[in-house]
C-alpha cells in the first residue's frame, strides 16, 4: 500500500491531495494547521495517518492536534519513541479506545546502527505499546540498508511477514486491519537517503503495511522518497507482463541436455575494434551478434572499417590506424567496455588538434566513469565529462610517456589503454596500481598477440604491473576463433547443477576468461565436473552430485569474485538454492554495472524469500535449499533493472527453486546473449 506523506501548508491545496490519495500521512507538523483545522481534515478522509512531530512543533499543540486526530477517525497515529511518557500513555489510551492503529517510530538522521541496538528499539517500540513499529535510519551504503531490511527476519518470531500478495494487502477501501496488541507489533522498516531508496520498495515485499511516498519530486518529506507515480509503476502488476518458465518448458526438464555457447563478447569487441586498426582483411570465426558486440561493429564502420559477415563467419577489412576516417564523435550505445576501450582510442584519434565526442544510450548514461576520465587525463589528454558521465568530450592527444593510475574500479580503461599505446609514436610504460579483473586484461594481451602486437609486463601483484609496450607499432590482419563465453555458460551450468546436469560443447578451458571461474565455484560448491576433449576445446559436463564431505553444498564456503564481478548474480543463485553459508567477496566491484548489482541481487533474491546479507565487500547467504523460496500460490514480481545478468539469474532461480516470477523486462538480455531464452526453452 502507498501512503503519501503530505506536508502542504495551504489548507485548501492540502484538502484537494487529501481528496486524490488512497491513504495518506498529514505531518501536522509541517503543515501547522490548527486543532480545528487538523480536526476537518481527518474527518475527510477513511485512511488517514497523522503524525505530528514534538520537536517541530510543541508538547501542548501536539497533544491537542493529536487528540482531534484521533476523536475524528484518523485511522493510525504515530508518535516518536522520543516522546515523554505521560504523553505517550495518553495518546495511546484515546487510541485504543478510538480503534486507532498506534505506530511508534525510531528515526536516525545520521546513519544506521548495529542489528543488535535496531532489534532493541524494535522490543522497545513494542513494549511501549506500539501496534506498528516503525524504525527508519539513514543509509550511506549497501551494507546499511541490507542490515536494517534484516529486521524484518528478526521479527518473524512475532506474527509472519510475508503475506500473499503485498500489492493488495489490506481492505478494499485500502485501510489495514487494526491493534495487534501490545504482545504481537508489524514492523515497518526502512532506509532513508539514496543508498536506502530501493528499500522503500524492498520492504512491502518483506511484510511492511505500506511505504511512504510524496506527491511529486518537489513535496518530498524525507530524503529518498520515491513519488506516488513512481512506486505505482513499480507495483502495477501490468510492468510485469514477461513470466518465467516452468523446468519443463525448458531444457532441463529432459535428461542431461547438451548446448553450444555463443562467442565471447569481451573477446569480440575487442576483435572487432583491432580489426579496425590492422590494415588488410581479418576472419573472425564463431561470431554471434549481441547488442554490445553489434556497437563495437557499429564503431569501426564509422571508423571507415567494411564488414561483412556471412554464417557465422565475420570479415572486417580494416584501412589502418593511420587512415581512419576522420570523425568527430564516436557512439558506444550501452557498453561500458566499448565505452573504456574507446576513451583513450578517442585521445589517439583527435591527433591533439580536436575534440571527440564520446556518447551513449541507456544504462551506460547512468554509470560514473570519473576515473576513466582521469586517467586519460593523467596521459596527458583534456577529458570533459558531464560529472563523471557520458558524455565525454576527449582532446588533446596522449603527451605522457609513462602513465600511472589505479586500476581498482575498472579493468577496462586498463584494456583500452594496451590497446591504444602501441599505436604512439614513442614507446610507453603504463603502470597500474591495485590491479582488478586481471583475466579480462590477460584476455586483451591475448587477443592483442594475435594481432601482432607486443607488450611486455612485470607483475608485483597484488600492488601493481608495470606494461612496457614498444611505440610504432602496426596491427596485423589475422584469423581468429572466438571462443565460446563462459560469462553466458554460467547461467546454464548454475540451471545443470541445481536440476539435472548439462554438458557446455566446445568450451575453451584457461581461456583467460574471467568467469571461467564458474568451474571452481562449482567444485567448491560439490557439484560433480568432466572434461572432455573435443577437438581444440573441451565438451564441460556439470552433474548434480552431492558431497558426504562437510566442506561439500552443506558447509561453509568463500569465494573471491574481485577478478570475476559478472558472476555475481547467477553464483548467488547458486549459493541461495543450496545447503549451508557462503561469503562472496568484492561486493565492491558491483556498483558501476548495468545496475547497482549489489543492491539487485539482495534486493530481488530477498523479494524470493532468501536470507542475504551484506557488509562491506562481502556478500553473506545462508542457503537453506529449495524449500526457503517464497511461495505465495502466484508469480513473485521481479525487477530485471535493465540489467541482463539480473534477468537471466532470475530465470534460472525460477526454473532451478520452482518459483513462478514475473520480470518487468527482458529486452536488456539482449545487450550479451540475445537467443539465451530460445536455448533455454525446449
Amino acid at each position: 500500500m502507498i501512503c503519501v506523506s503530505v506536508q502542504e501548508k495551504d489548507f485548501t491545496k492540502c484538502r484537494e491531495i487529501l481528496k486524490s490519495s488512497p491513504m495518506v500521512e498529514l505531518r501536522g507538523d509541517l503543515c501547522g494547521f490548527t486543532a480545528a483545522q487538523t480536526a476537518e481534515l481527518v474527518q475527510m478522509h477513511p485512511n488517514l495517518l497523522y503524525t505530528h512531530r514534538i520537536a517541530g512543533s510543541s508538547l501542548e499543540t501536539a497533544y491537542s492536534c493529536m487528540v482531534e486526530a484521533i476523536k475524528k477517525g484518523a485511522k493510525y497515529i504515530d508518535i516518536e519513541i522520543e516522546a515523554p511518557v505521560d504523553y505517550l500513555e495518553q495518546i495511546k489510551s484515546y487510541a485504543r479506545v478510538n480503534g486507532c492503529t498506534l505506530i511508534i517510530s525510531y528515526h536516525n538522521f545520521e546513519g544506521t546502527q548495529s542489528l543488535q541496538e535496531l532489534q532493541t528499539i524494535y522490543d522497545i517500540c513494542r513494549r511501549k505499546g506500539a501496534d506498528i513499529v516503525k524504525i527508519v535510519t539513514t543509509a550511506h551504503n549497501i551494507s546499511d540498508a541490507s542490515r536494517v531490511m534484516q529486521l524484518y527476519r528478526y521479527c518473524k518470531k512475532d506474527s509472519e511477514l510475508v503475506v500473499s500478495n503485498y500489492m493488495e494487502r489490506g481492505e478494499e477501501s485500502g485501510s489495514l486491519s487494526n491493534s495487534f496488541g501490545e504482545e504481537q507489533a508489524r514492523l515497518l522498516a526502512f532506509c532513508m537517503g539514496k543508498a536506502g531508496k530501493f528499500t522503500r520498495h524492498l520492504c512491502l515485499a518483506l511484510g511492511a503495511p505500506y511505504t511512504y511516498t510524496a506527491l511529486d519530486d518537489a513535496s518530498a518529506t524525507a530524503p529518498g522518497q520515491f513519488t506516488r507515480e513512481e512506486v505505482e509503476r513499480l507495483l502495477c502488476k501490468d510492468e510485469y507482463k514477461f513470466p518465467t518458465m516452468r523446468r519443463e518448458e525448458t531444457i532441463f526438464g529432459e535428461a542431461m541436455p547438451a548446448l553450444e555457447i555463443p562467442c565471447s563478447k569481451s573477446i569480440a569487441q575487442r576483435a572487432v575494434l583491432a580489426a579496425a586498426l590492422a590494415e588488410g582483411k581479418t576472419v573472425l570465426r564463431n561470431f554471434e551478434p549481441c547488442n554490445d558486440i553489434l556497437g563495437a561493429v557499429e564503431v569501426i564502420k564509422s571508423l571507415g572499417a567494411e564488414v561483412g559477415l556471412e554464417g557465422t563467419t565475420l570479415t572486417v577489412n580494416g584501412c589502418g590506424a593511420e587512415s581512419l576516417k576522420e570523425i568527430s564523435s564516436i557512439f558506444v550505445g550501452e557498453s561500458g567496455l566499448l565505452t573504456r576501450l574507446l576513451i583513450p582510442m578517442a585521445a589517439y584519434l583527435s591527433g591533439g588538434e580536436k575534440e571527440i565526442e564520446i556518447y551513449g544510450k541507456g544504462s551506460i548514461l547512468k554509470r560514473n566513469l570519473t576515473e576513466s576520465a582521469n586517467a586519460v587525463e593523467a596521459a596527458g589528454a583534456q577529458c570533459t565529462t558531464n560529472g563523471g558521465l557520458l558524455p565525454f568530450k576527449v582532446s588533446g592527444g596522449i603527451t605522457e610517456n609513462c602513465i600511472e593510475f589505479s586500476g581498482k574500479e575498472s579493468s577496462q580503461i586498463v584494456s583500452g589503454f594496451l590497446m591504444m599505446l602501441p599505436l604512439q609514436k614513442n614507446g610507453s610504460t603504463l603502470i597500474i596500481t591495485e590491479p582488478a579483473s586481471i583475466p579480462y586484461i590477460d584476455l586483451t594481451l591475448r587477443v592483442l598477440k594475435s594481432f601482432g602486437i607486443i607488450i611486455h609486463q612485470e607483475r608485483e601483484l597484488p600492488h601493481k604491473i608495470t606494461y612496457r609496450i614498444p611505440g610504432g607499432q602496426k596491427y596485423r590482419p589475422t584469423e581468429m576463433y572466438m571462443d565460446s563465453d563462459w560469462s553466458s555458460a554460467a547461467n546454464f551450468a548454475v540451471a545443470g547443477a541445481l536440476t539435472g546436469g548439462i554438458t557446455l560443447k566446445n568450451m575453451p578451458l584457461d581461456s583467460s576468461q574471467a568467469d571461467e571461474n564458474i568451474i571452481n565455484l562449482l567444485q567448491g560448491f560439490g557439484y560433480g565436473i568432466k572434461a572432455e576433449a573435443a577437438g581444440e576445446f573441451n565438451d564441460i559436463t556439470i552433474y548434480p552430485t552431492l558431497p558426504d564431505n562437510p566442506g561439500g553444498i552443506s558447509g561453509r564456503r568463500e569465494f573471491s569474485l574481485h577478478d570475476c564481478p559478472d558472476l555475481f548474480p547467477i553464483a548467488a543463485v547458486m549459493a541461495c538454492m543450496g545447503e549451508g553459508d557462503t561469503v562472496f567477496e568484492g561486493v565492491g566491484r558491483l556498483a558501476q554495472k548495468e545496475s547497482n548489482r549489489a543492491e539487485t541481487v539482495f534486493s530481488e533474491l530477498t523479494k524470493l524469500g532468501f536470507d542475504i546479507q551484506i557488509d562491506g565487500d562481502k556478500m553473506y547467504i545462508c542457503g537453506k535449499g529449495k524449500s526457503s523460496c517464497r511461495n505465495v500460490g502466484e508469480p513473485v514480481l521481479c525487477n530485471s533493472h535493465n540489467d541482463h545478468r539480473i534477468a537471466m539469474a532470475l530465470y534460472i532461480a525460477s526454473l532451478a527453486g520452482d518459483i513462478d516470477i514475473k520480470v518487468d523486462n527482458i529486452k536488456c538480455i539482449d545487450k550479451s546473449f540475445p537467443t539465451f531464452l530460445e536455448r533455454l526453452k525446449k
